[in-house]
């Protein structure tokens, strides 16, 4: 049977990914740093940052495949680079077989839109230069399948960004919901869009570089009007400033992932229900 290591496999998107591949009945070990629940999946507590924890894990595991979603977003550029960095090198160097990593679209910063996979891509901002540092570790193989993802929401994501941070506000609905004035544009692709195609490069056995994303972007004010027809009116505060490098407008385009013949499925109003409701 195909073994399947997923590092970061009890995250947001993990979790999501994890249910899919027990659903196919593949053989998948999870490694986080927290244990998971879901039935038939072998959890183990490891860090990726920690050389020693990894070789053990490899020895022990010996995964045809290695699914790689464990990264850190915010931080020092110290902190990121630790995990990002030095923590993608610990599992290539123990893995020799396929790898799957998911990037982010963010190593686009500073392009034209819309990004498509064969810009030259010099982020400066340290989360997504870390994230182009361990693509460069994965590129150096020939078999490994780099997913450059849009922005991903569904209904158990947790945090600050603004699908999630919405969803927790109109718990309440105390006060109001504090955003800038939102016109900023953003692609937003929803959960089961991104599990199906990590789970279609993995079947198809497909290496390269995908963006994953809906093709489309959407002002941030306009989420909230597509938020309003699903849940009624709640009220909003334009408080807060942009940022000083603040991206206008943030599009990935998927052509090169449709022609290997995924498509995303769910929209924007359709996955708003889903994770608000």
């Amino acid at each position: 049977m195909h073994k399947i290591l997923v590092t970061g496999g009890n995250g947001f998107i993990g979790k999501s990914l994890v249910r899919a591949l027990r659903e196919r009945e593949y053989n998948t070990t999870v490694l986080s740093r927290q244990k998971g629940n879901e039935e038939g999946v072998q959890y183990l507590i490891g860090d990726i940052t920690n050389r020693e924890q990894i070789n053990n894990i490899f020895q022990q595991t010996k995964p045809n495949t290695v699914i790689h979603l464990a990264s850190l977003t915010r931080g020092s550029y110290e902190e990121l680079h630790k995990t990002n960095v030095i923590g993608t090198r610990n599992i290539l160097e123990q893995h020799k077989g396929r790898v799957i990593f998911l990037s982010s679209g963010m190593v686009y910063q500073g392009n034209a839109t819309p990004y498509t996979e064969d810009m030259l891509i010099n982020p400066k901002e340290d989360y997504p230069k870390t994230k182009a540092e361990a693509e460069k570790l994965c590129l150096e193989r020939t078999n490994t399948c780099i997913l450059r993802a849009s922005m991903i929401y569904g209904p158990e994501q947790t945090g600050t960004m603004f699908i999630p941070a919405l969803k927790e506000y109109l718990k309440t609905k105390e006060a109001a919901f504090r955003m800038t004035k939102g016109k900023q544009k953003r692609d937003f692709l929803y959960i089961d869009d991104l599990v199906n195609l990590i789970i279609h490069v993995l079947e198809e056995n497909v290496n390269g570089i995908f963006n994953a994303s809906s093709g489309t972007n959407i002002s941030m004010k306009e989420v909230i009007e597509k938020a309003r027809k699903i849940v009624g009116d709640f009220q909003i505060e334009n408080s807060i400033p942009y940022r000083e490098n603040e991206m206008w407008g943030y599009i990935l385009d998927n052509t090169k992932a449709r022609v290997w013949g995924w498509n995303p499925k769910i929209n924007l109003e359709e996955g708003l229900k889903r994770t608000l409701s």
